[in-house]
């Protein structure tokens, strides 16, 4: 099982964090969970899901942790896509932490989704997978795999909306 995810928990993490540094230990981390939590798997054919959820949690927990300071910091793009710009004069490091807590917020929400509304996110925005790709993973029809990602991002944006700051007059 290692090495039919390791590739793919790889890039869940490096998408997640940026920082080439600390990805091997994400990865090792991740699988350590997952081998420890086994027995909390409820069905087999979710394992890819569940595995990438360990995964981003264990990422969310870096942001928090104090090891990340020991990591150079990288900036998240609009995308998603962490990339690394150490020597960009544009982006400041109060900018760079900034954007890291503003998706580390991000991907608590998606932790506190109901599982199988996670699992839609997670299948569609972080494996890319199709609707029909996803209603065959999980057996269910497209019009399932829609339905749940509109409840879900409703929901995310409600919980976002209520964590942002009010604003000061």
């Amino acid at each position: 099982m290692v090495e039919r995810h390791t590739r793919r928990i790889t890039a869940v993490c490096w998408k997640k964090t940026g920082c080439r540094d600390a990805v091997s230990d994400l990865v090792q981390e991740t699988f350590l969970r997952a081998y420890r939590g086994l027995a909390s798997l409820k069905d087999p054919n979710s394992f890819s899901s569940w595995l990438t959820g360990i995964a981003i949690r264990v990422c969310l927990e870096w942001f928090k942790s104090p090891a990340r300071r020991q990591h150079q910091l990288s900036v998240v793009t609009e995308r998603g896509q962490p990339v690394e710009r150490p020597d960009d004069p544009e982006t400041q490091p109060d900018q760079q932490v900034q954007r890291a807590d503003e998706y580390a917020n991000l991907y608590a929400v998606v932790d506190a989704l109901p599982a199988r509304l996670r699992e839609m996110v997670l299948l569609f925005h972080l494996e890319g997978l199709s609707y029909k790709q996803i209603a065959e993973q999980l057996h269910v029809t497209t019009a399932t795999v829609n339905a749940r990602l509109v409840k879900a991002r409703a929901l995310m944006r409600r919980k976002l909306k209520a964590t942002e700051p009010e604003e000061q007059p």
